[in-house]
């Protein structure tokens, strides 16, 4: 959050900069989750499904706790 010479912030409350790149880290998850699934589903469609229900549930979990990270609800040791 950038201020002005007031002492006033500049931007929206409740508008979270992130660093740069912490966004690709859900995208990167969601790719990989797609690119395990074709291959486990061409071994037989419920190992396709299977890879897929966990690793959505991965992608959403590091997309969870990455915006915990940035509320600053959470710190990393």
């Amino acid at each position: 959050m950038s201020w002005d010479g007031r002492n006033l912030p500049t931007e929206p409350p409740g508008k979270v900069r992130l660093p740069a790149g912490q966004m690709t880290v859900p995208a990167t998850v969601w790719v990989l989750v797609a690119l395990t699934t074709i291959v486990a589903g061409l071994t037989s469609p419920g190992a396709g499904l299977g890879v897929y229900v966990l690793g959505l549930l991965a992608a959403v979990i590091i997309d969870f706790t990455m915006w915990l990270e940035a509320e600053g609800m959470v710190e990393r040791d």
